[in-house]
């Protein structure tokens, strides 16, 4: 497909951030969209009518990019719900906090964000991008903070209180101890106090409890979308 002038033709439009219609058989989306992605190195976010047909576009692409390509799935979210335990925690609210903090901070990774929503998920309304990084804070090794500020802190951007840290969304204090997992992240995180000082950060398994890697510093990302600001995912990809 590469060698055609048909897709050649097709990378230089895009380039030149033209707009317009391309017609392509469903079964070559995949791969082109790939494509594209590998070639112009720019945040692409793909926008389908049906949940279920982004959903299996999003899979599928998985397969066509590289390893380290960052594909993020955004699903759409009924709000009336969201107080439910079951879905507060579920995959859906994580798959969602994980592409705003993606796009919230794309220049801190290295590769461009390729985001697949449906319709529904992009009509939602979310934190505006404005209010999601003013939430946002950084924890760095050997800084000062009390970690009870930091704990009311972390209840006020959604954060819930347990016993043990096993589900994003949650954290945990005993001693000077504290475990938070932060939502964008695939594991929690174990701060460890002395006194208000920061002694060290790793991330730990929450089956058996062993630390994996220490950290430097950690940022500390929303647990929950405030939708009633009345922010819409297209805002975060503005300054994209």
């Amino acid at each position: 497909m590469k060698e055609l002038p048909s897709y050649a033709q097709l990378v230089r439009q895009v380039s030149a951030e033209w707009e317009g219609k391309t017609v392509v058989l469903d079964a070559a989306k995949p791969y082109l969209i790939a494509a594209l992605y590998e070639q112009l190195g720019l945040p692409i976010m793909v926008i389908i009518a049906q949940p279920r047909d982004a959903r299996k576009l999003y899979e599928q692409l998985q397969v066509w990019c590289s390893p380290s390509a960052n594909v993020y799935y955004f699903p759409e979210l009924d709000f009336h719900s969201y107080d439910s335990v079951a879905l507060y925690h579920s995959n859906t609210v994580v798959e969602r906090l994980q592409t705003l903090s993606t796009l919230a901070f794309e220049q801190d990774i290295r590769e461009p964000p390729l985001i697949v929503a449906s319709l529904p998920a992009v009509m939602n309304k979310t934190t505006p991008k404005e209010g999601f990084v003013s939430a946002c804070h950084v924890l760095k090794q050997g800084m000062t903070a009390d970690p009870l500020e930091l704990l009311h802190r972390w209840q006020n951007i959604g954060y819930e209180m347990e016993n043990m840290v096993e589900l994003p969304g949650t954290m945990s204090h005993r001693g000077g101890i504290v475990d938070i997992f932060p939502p964008d992240n695939n594991l929690p995180v174990r701060i460890e106090f002395f006194g208000n000082r920061v002694e060290s950060m790793r991330f730990f398994s929450p089956t058996d409890q062993r630390s994996t890697q220490f950290l430097n510093s950690l940022t500390i990302v929303p647990a929950k979308e405030v939708p009633a600001n009345g922010g819409n995912i297209l805002d975060y990809l503005q300054d994209n």
